[in-house]
């Protein structure tokens, strides 16, 4: 079985052309994916090649598997999660400098690669494609359990999650309580379950005021040490 290992920014440290070239031709592969996502265009195309792929493709999300990389996952027709992993699953994101046409087309592209996401989404969990956007539009975060609950992976794996794969995970709305509850958690006990961390990120958890700044960067330099 060949394997793959596909970790940092969608878009920039691997990209549709790199991982097509990466692969076989045909034949099973394992991919270990460890990103906090990217480029939502990169996303898609990665994850068209992984399915049609000639032969099963098994996905290990080894420490989290975030925006773009989420819907990468999703492309395994075995989705495995580490202990420890995280999955978050969120509306596409994007930057436009212009005026308020250049504004507009941003939009209209947002709402595309949203819809075209969530009917991959809706399909992996066997949900509608509306609740897949209202699971997006909550930027909604899952320990390992959860996504397999909820149906975005298959199993949780007993072997201990990789560091996160650095990322500006400032721009997510709820990073910044899921990295200061991960804190508190491995504080008290590196064997907690991430259930109270994912569920304060979803919204229960109120971060001290400028605290994710530090947390976010020393996860970074954590996962940089680790590449």
């Amino acid at each position: 079985m060949k394997t793959v290992e596909l970790h940092g920014v969608v878009g920039e440290e691997f990209t549709a052309v790199s991982v097509s070239r990466a692969l076989p031709t045909s034949g099973p592969l394992r991919i270990l994916l460890n990103s906090g996502g990217g480029y939502a265009a990169e996303g898609a195309a990665i994850h068209a090649i992984l399915s049609a792929h000639s032969g099963d493709v098994n996905i290990d999300v080894i420490g989290i598997a975030a925006s773009a990389a989420s819907l990468i996952a999703m492309a395994g027709k075995r989705i495995t999660m580490r202990a420890g992993a995280v999955m978050m699953i969120h509306d596409p994101m994007n930057v436009t400098v212009g005026n308020s046409a250049d504004h507009a087309k941003t939009i209209e592209e947002l709402e595309v690669y949203a819809r075209a996401y969530a009917r991959v989404y809706a399909g992996r969990a066997r949900i509608s494609e509306a609740r897949a956007r209202e699971i997006m539009v909550a930027e909604t975060w899952y320990d390992g359990p959860q996504a397999v609950a909820a149906g975005f992976a298959d199993a949780v794996d007993t072997t201990a999650a990789a560091p996160f794969a650095s990322h500006d995970y400032g721009t997510y709305r709820h990073a910044a309580r899921a990295m200061a509850a991960a804190q508190r958690v491995a504080a008290q006990s590196p064997a907690a379950a991430w259930a109270r961390v994912i569920a304060r990120a979803n919204g229960t958890y109120k971060a001290p005021p400028n605290a994710w700044t530090g947390l976010v960067e020393a996860r970074n330099q954590q996962a940089r040490r680790h590449r």
